[in-house]
């Protein structure tokens, strides 16, 4: 499957096939981009691990639901929808914490920006290490968009 994924959903055409099976296919192909998604929110080894784990229950649910939520004919290749897919499942582990006045506010951001929150004020890294960090999850991302969601973040 290697190159496949990229584009197509490593479950596709094979649906017929024991759950247990296409999962131990499917993390075997796709635990590092997990982990790589993980890396972003997580610094401390035992969160790391606490939140891949809490990732992979998530996908596994549902006899694979979600992996199988991919449709190959959208506008995203299965990797860049999968990063999304995880990163959201690392916001629902409490990867990041807010207050709940910042929350709100932040919440009604684009996702960008609120990624650029998430970076710049929760986690702390400097100004380009947010970008490259975010540039992993919006490979087209440019400097000026940056700045432009760090001066909305600033002003929220």
């Amino acid at each position: 499957m290697g190159e496949a994924s990229e584009g197509s959903s490593p479950v596709a055409g094979r649906l017929t096939r024991d759950a247990d099976e296409l999962w131990r296919v499917f993390l075997g192909e796709q635990a590092s981009l997990i982990l790589q998604v993980v890396h972003l929110f997580e610094r401390d080894p035992d969160q790391v691990q606490d939140c891949f784990l809490f990732v992979c229950e998530r996908l596994r649910r549902g006899d694979l639901r979600r992996i199988r939520r991919f449709r190959a004919a959208g506008s995203a290749s299965f990797a860049t929808w999968l990063r999304a897919v995880v990163r959201r499942l690392c916001i629902d582990c409490g990867a990041t914490a807010t207050d709940a006045t910042a929350s709100r506010a932040i919440a009604r951001l684009p996702d960008l920006d609120q990624e650029v929150f998430r970076c710049v004020h929760q986690r702390g890294l400097s100004e380009n290490e947010s970008f490259h960090s975010i540039k992993a999850l919006w490979p087209g991302l440019t400097r000026d968009q940056f700045a432009d969601a760090l001066a909305r973040v600033r002003i929220a």
